[in-house]
């Protein structure tokens, strides 16, 4: 090549390296947030936009979007006040105050701050703002119940001193969520950690202590059912210890069990304890926030699950519902499943046995997108035991309204969908191991009892078992029946032997932790009872679980009848 050809090609090359993407200036940049996280183009309709609404996603935007001319304007449109720059941003007070009562309150510990340290004006993750607007909302909401009632929570204020709570639902409610701010962090994990942790080990009270170990040895058994690595009642505990905010979740979740257990004292029953740690873990919130880092961190993932059980044990309804979407915006923004593993995994499946009931009770489909991949052929027991709790949720899915109505007009394919749900039970229960056989037991507890034993070892085991048939039932119950008398009648007998499984197995609990579950899954077996010896017994196994956990405050059994006195009526 001679020298002329040698300059041409390196004219040609520098030009081609100049030359623009083709979609470069061409791609929307006021799109919403989801969007832009999953690739794909925003048809930026406020408040939420298309992609949003048809895949259910939690619609953000990063700055409020173009809104359409208007004729009354003329398309000049008052100006959004825009989030303050970092020097009008006050700074925080980083040391975390508590109210004390009285003795049972120890003082809390204090976010330390290192040179690398900065107060982020710009929230670092916009799922965590989100829940934490729930929060604010439900302290402001708190704060109004004591004003008019100044008896139902004396000295509330001084409780909630520091906390500017109506300033907080006003910037944090979900609608107003601001925008997700991601920075690097070149310091290693333990060092970004030490940005919120304390110093020291908490030092806890007397009254704390005793609180701390109902949680270790009784309440973390609750959310560990299916965890084999019990994170809740090993890890969890020592991350606590350098984690106010943890621990202030902890000590209210466990007060609150206390609060509503049939053997508690006088002393215990007292809802004021857990709450004023409730306000204490909203105020370490609202200063630990300004630390990016401890928006992803296992300790937040560990105090928001805590934070929505509390919710679940106050049976709040509405309360409970707003908290489960906001653990499930948490999980979502993090690519958090139950493959995920360690801790992670451990709050997911713990979220979800929180979402499948809730769910169900106000006949709504489940949350949760995420499907598992990993094959039965490599999974553990326990990962088994716990698989059943995600396809229960596609039961409770296909039970939802909006299901039924969508069913209705396309048979055929809420058929199908009852087939494919009917083939993954199938499916699970062909690949069940020997531990999920039955072990010899005694014929029956006693002469009263209607149903013989039927005891799977361990717990949560029979607890899978149960979710098992419950499912069968669900999809029973609302399969469409084409085979006339024939059809009903073998749908019935197959339902009442899900449903006396499910009893046989319920008779053998005799631990809290899965009384809860099995609770659930008496309730839906008598559902399909129709024998009322047998509807009577199955009020009797409900009220026994009832009586070992306390929750909810009224029995199962009452809203069961509810729903008898509805089916013989019509």
């Amino acid at each position: 090549m001679d020298e002329a050809a040698r300059r041409r090609a390196a004219q040609n090359e520098a030009r081609r390296r100049k030359r623009k993407s083709r979609g470069r200036g061409l791609r929307k940049t006021t799109g919403c947030l989801t969007c832009k996280r999953r690739h794909l183009r925003c048809d930026e309709v406020t408040p939420e936009c298309g992609n949003c609404v048809k895949s259910r996603q939690t619609c953000l935007y990063a700055t409020p979007p173009p809104l359409p001319p208007d004729e009354n304007n003329n398309g000049n449109h008052p100006s959004v006040n825009p989030e303050p720059e970092p020097s009008h941003v006050p700074s925080l007070d980083l040391t975390v105050e508590t109210y004390h009562p009285s003795e049972f309150i120890s003082p809390s510990l204090s976010i330390t701050p290192t040179a690398s340290y900065h107060p982020a004006s710009i929230p670092p993750d916009a799922a965590f703002y989100g829940w934490f607007g729930l929060l604010a909302d439900d302290a402001a909401a708190a704060a109004a119940a004591a004003d008019e009632d100044a008896t139902a929570l004396p000295r509330f204020h001084e409780l909630a001193n520091g906390l500017a709570l109506e300033a907080l639902r006003e910037r944090y409610s979900i609608r107003n969520v601001a925008v997700p701010c991601s920075s690097e962090l070149s310091a290693s994990q333990d060092t970004v950690r030490e940005l919120w942790h304390g110093s020291r080990p908490t030092e806890l009270s007397g009254s704390e202590v005793a609180l701390f170990a109902n949680f270790v040895n009784q309440v973390s058994l609750w959310i560990d059912l299916y965890d084999p690595n019990r994170c809740f009642s090993v890890l969890v505990p020592h991350l606590a210890m350098r984690d106010a905010g943890l621990m202030n979740a902890i000590l209210a979740l466990s007060s609150r069990q206390l609060s509503i257990s049939p053997a508690a004292n006088e002393f215990e029953r007292d809802r004021r304890i857990g709450l004023q740690y409730y306000y204490d873990t909203l105020r370490y919130l609202q200063q630990a926030m300004s630390v990016d880092a401890y928006t992803t961190s296992v300790e937040l993932l560990a105090t928001v699950l805590i934070v929505s059980m509390y919710e679940m044990l106050d049976d709040s309804g509405n309360g409970w519902e707003r908290h489960l979407k906001g653990v499930f915006w948490i999980q979502r923004s993090q690519l958090i499943h139950g493959e995920t593993g360690g801790l992670r995994s451990a709050v997911w499946w713990a979220w979800l046995r929180q979402d499948v009931w809730a769910a169900f009770r106000e006949r709504r489909k489940t949350l949760s997108f995420w499907k598992p991949t990993k094959a039965y052929t490599v999974m553990s027991p326990s990962e088994k035991a716990a698989r059943i709790v995600w396809i229960f949720a596609k039961a409770v899915d296909y039970c939802s309204k909006e299901a039924v109505v969508e069913g209705e007009g396309d048979i055929k394919a809420r058929l199908e969908r009852a087939g494919a749900i009917f083939e993954m039970l199938r499916e699970w229960e062909e690949n069940l191991p020997v531990e999920f056989t039955p072990l010899p037991t005694v014929t029956k507890l006693g002469p009263s009892d209607p149903f013989e034993p039927f005891w799977i070892h361990p717990p949560e085991f029979g607890v899978s078992m149960q979710l098992f048939r419950s499912a069968q039932i669900l999809i029973l119950l609302y399969k469409p029946s084409l085979g006339g008398i024939r059809g009903y009648a073998e749908q019935q007998r197959l339902m009442e032997a899900a449903a006396s499984t499910i009893c046989r197995i319920a008779m053998t609990l005799t631990d809290a932790a899965s009384s809860i579950m099995s609770s659930q899954c008496l309730y839906i077996a008598g559902l399909s009872i129709q024998n009322p010896q047998q509807r009577e017994d199955v009020v009797r196994l409900i009220d026994k679980c009832h009586s070992k956990t306390g929750w909810p405050r009224a029995s199962l059994s009452g809203d069961l009848r509810k729903d008898w006195a509805k089916l013989d009526s019509s």
